[in-house]
């Protein structure tokens, strides 16, 4: 039977709790519970089953670049640097490109939208 550990994982991955640790809390939970006991030990979760739950996902990195930009005024173009924030998308594992993102802010709800966008264009095309 395969756990779907969600909240687990995502609690480990912010608060830095390593792959082993997480087991072991894990299980000692579980048998505080009487769900894990000498006689039923086949709920045991291990460290590599944390990996895994960890490693699968969507990861997402952003920058402040330079950008530079074309401007038409008065029938006239000039060039302009901006800085930019740019967010890369990626699933693990096997850090598959599923594209990148140029939020029109820096806020964190600004960059929520984009991503979310992304992800249902992806979902479109699967």
């Amino acid at each position: 039977m395969r756990v779907k550990l969600l909240a687990l994982t995502q609690a480990c991955d912010i608060t830095g709790v390593s792959d082993r640790n997480a087991a072991v809390l894990v299980n000692a939970t579980l048998k505080d519970m009487g769900i894990l006991t000498k006689k039923e030990s086949s709920k045991v979760i291990d460290r590599n089953t944390i990996r895994r739950l960890r490693a699968n996902g969507v990861h997402f990195d952003g920058r402040n670049d330079r950008t530079l930009i074309q401007i038409t005024k008065g029938g006239e173009s000039k060039r302009k640097t901006i800085t930019e924030e740019h967010v890369v998308l990626v699933s693990k594992p096997g850090s598959l490109y599923l594209g990148h993102v140029t939020p029109n802010s820096g806020t964190s709800l600004e960059i929520r939208k984009s991503i979310l966008d992304v992800m249902a264009q992806q979902s479109k095309m699967v």
